[in-house]
């Protein structure tokens, strides 16, 4: 479902080889194994174009800075790329597994904060890691709607009821 070498008749060059890039019919009656659409998942299931024309696909995915920043030798394991797409601007954002839920408004846009992270771990190269493209998914929600932002029920206790550090873990809740 990834494979990203289909190649336009009049160009040669191919689109970008990409973890978050698939393909996907253009409805559910298309014959099975015929993909159309080809779809952006850092950014949510963007529709970046379709398999007929990819020159508009080609052009967004060359100018995405995700894959080559994921080849980095200090790219962590738990950083999640995703990108926001406004009219005719496109932004990547690399939020933090450990850290995205602290303020997800101010993702960085580059991974160079992973340089100097404590809980860095390095990420495989050649094996993809698993869920990624559910938590890009759910960190570009999260970062479009912060209100989001809390994804379990709160107790019913007087913030005067709760002790000091469930107070500063609903304060900071991961």
């Amino acid at each position: 479902m990834y494979n990203s070498s289909i190649k336009e008749k009049d160009d040669p060059v191919a689109i970008v080889n990409c973890p978050f890039l698939a393909f996907r019919p253009l409805s559910e009656d298309s014959q099975q194994g015929v993909f159309k659409q080809i779809i952006c998942e850092a950014g949510g299931g963007f529709v970046l174009g379709t398999t007929e024309s990819i020159a508009d696909a080609r052009r967004i995915c060359l100018s995405c800075d995700i894959p080559q920043s994921l080849t980095f030798k200090y790219a962590c394991l738990y950083v999640v790329p995703f990108r926001i797409f406004q009219d005719d601007h496109v932004q990547s954002y690399y939020g933090c597994r450990w850290y995205f839920r602290l303020n997800p408004q101010r993702a960085p846009k580059n991974m160079d904060w992973c340089i100097g992270c404590r809980e860095w771990f390095p990420r495989p190269q050649r094996i993809p890691v698993p869920g990624q493209i559910r938590f890009s998914h759910k960190f570009l929600r999260i970062f479009l709607n912060p209100a989001e932002n809390i994804d379990r029920p709160s107790p019913n206790l007087r913030e005067e009821e709760l002790k000091w550090y469930e107070r500063l873990r609903e304060l900071f809740y991961w």
